[in-house]
């Protein structure tokens, strides 16, 4: 299939877009474009969007940008935001396309974790799955730390979203309180199992 990548500018965006664009070294030839979502909630993300045509533009990627509308950063966000995404992206793609989403190893944790919270059902058990419909998730196999390592050796450009320290969002209240927290009890766990042996 032809390739749909949306890139926000963040870390994740970029190196998903750089690795696919490496593939063609190798033979993968099928054709690439990218969509760029414009929250339109904050100044910056006019610098974002610049940001990503110009990296586009570089790596000779067919880049468009879409503006979402009536977004109330303030009245659930992230859920709104999350389906204009997701609206936009379906519109935009051709009937041959698949959409390519960065998430990977960590976000699928966050995502279970925080459907946990929400209800006992199985559905936060199950975590992201790579590929739903025509969406696919390549990342789904590394982690947020490898990610960051890719980008680091290849010297790859990208914008941080001031938002994601924003701890009164639940995504990133999971990310900076809960799995942290997590993280130090299987270390601790860890350390006293190793004593023991």
């Amino acid at each position: 299939s032809s390739l749909l990548i949306a890139v926000s500018g963040g870390i994740d965006s970029v190196a998903i877009l750089f690795a696919i664009k490496q593939l063609q070294r190798f033979g993968y030839s099928c054709s690439l474009r990218v969509l760029h979502i414009n929250h339109g909630t904050r100044a910056g993300q006019v610098d974002e969007e610049r940001f990503v045509k110009e990296l586009c533009e570089s790596l000779g990627i067919p880049c468009t940008s879409k503006k979402l509308e009536h977004l109330n950063p303030n009245k659930n966000f992230e859920y709104n935001a999350r389906l204009g995404r997701y609206d936009e992206l379906y519109k935009f793609a051709n009937d041959d396309e698949k959409i390519v989403l960065a998430h990977h190893i960590d976000d699928s944790f966050e995502w279970s974790m925080l459907q946990t919270l929400r209800s006992s059902g199985v559905e936060g058990l199950v975590g992201i799955p790579v590929v739903n419909d025509k969406v696919i998730r390549p990342f789904m196999c590394v982690t947020k730390d490898q990610i960051i390592r890719f980008a680091k050796a290849f010297d790859l450009p990208f914008i941080e979203d001031p938002t994601n320290e924003q701890i009164k969002y639940e995504r990133n209240y999971i990310r900076h309180e809960v799995v942290p927290a997590f993280s130090c009890l299987l270390y601790t766990s860890d350390a006293a199992d190793d004593s023991l042996r």
